[in-house]
């Protein structure tokens, strides 16, 4: 633990980036639903059946997917014991804007809800399990669509015995969830790439681990992950090389990277735009934190 602790890198790079997102969309990742229930012969139609009955009177089912055999549901397995999970999306008649996600699961012949949350947005963008804890077990996460500017957020949640609790909340324009740094580092968890909006299609990018009740900067996950980053700006920059911005963020992606000098270079080419945003003061304090090794 204490190689992850040294890999982490210290708070500055956190005011390195610090500039305001913009709007985008994402692709939503969504697992297949199946066509059966457990090992019954339970058809997902009758199963949707039984789990309406739990929700409000007159609730209609949102399709999570494109997926032509998505019918509002998933089944999924957050806490690996013999009995799975399903997940409803729906809205209530009385309020058309609002969207909730349940998670149902049957204990002593009888289905339960687990969890039942209201979205701050109008749509869900993002709904997933992953291994975010490194317990061996998967935790839900859902992802609702703010709006264009401020983007989405993703909310995680634990559900185990029976109940479920929130983990965190995270803001997002675009996101990756996988195991970035290897089972044999980090115990088999998965992190969380984030890519928050700037401005046109540049973003603030950063990699982010659970470690002792909290996400933090998954610092040695930079070298591997950031190769696209860099390669994302670099082909930008072949078309408008005079964008600032882009040269902010290259240089950020390869300080990350640990190429401080090609980052110092980056750098002294935005300054030469000496553009009114960033402006120069931001390549200045990034520049800064390089050459002191932050």
């Amino acid at each position: 633990m204490k190689q992850f602790k040294k890999a982490i890198l210290c708070t500055c790079l956190i005011t390195a980036i610090s500039i305001t997102a913009g709007c985008s969309s994402i692709r939503t990742d969504v697992p297949k639903e199946p066509n059966q229930v457990g090992s019954s012969q339970t058809t997902v139609s009758e199963m949707q059946d039984k789990l309406k009955a739990l929700l409000p009177v007159g609730a209609e089912l949102i399709k999570l997917s494109d997926s032509a055999e998505n019918s509002g549901m998933l089944k999924i397995n957050v806490d690996e014991d013999a009995q799975e999970e399903w997940i409803a999306a729906y809205k209530t008649p009385d309020i058309q804007d609002k969207v909730y996600v349940a998670v149902f699961k049957q204990k002593d012949a009888e289905w339960v809800k687990l969890l039942d949350i209201s979205s701050p947005g109008h749509t869900i963008d993002y709904i997933n399990t992953a291994k975010i804890l490194g317990d061996g077990q998967k935790q839900l996460l859902v992802g609702w669509a703010i709006g264009a500017s401020a983007g989405n957020l993703l909310e995680g949640y634990e559900i185990k015995d029976s109940k479920a609790e929130k983990l965190f909340e995270k803001m997002y324009h675009k996101l990756e969830v996988a195991d970035l740094a290897g089972a044999a580092e980090t115990g088999d968890k998965e992190e969380l790439a984030v890519w928050t909006k700037d401005s046109g299609d540049a973003f603030a990018v950063d990699v982010y681990r659970w470690y002792e009740g909290s996400l933090v900067q998954a610092g040695d996950t930079y070298e591997k992950y950031f190769e696209k980053v860099v390669s994302y700006y670099k082909e930008r920059l072949e078309k408008q090389p005079d964008s600032a911005i882009y040269w902010y963020y290259l240089a950020d992606a390869q300080f990350k990277m640990r190429k401080p000098e090609d980052a110092l270079k980056s750098i002294e080419e935005g300054l030469k735009l000496n553009s009114e945003y960033p402006g120069n003061g931001k390549f200045k304090e990034l520049k800064e934190t390089i050459q002191h090794g932050c």
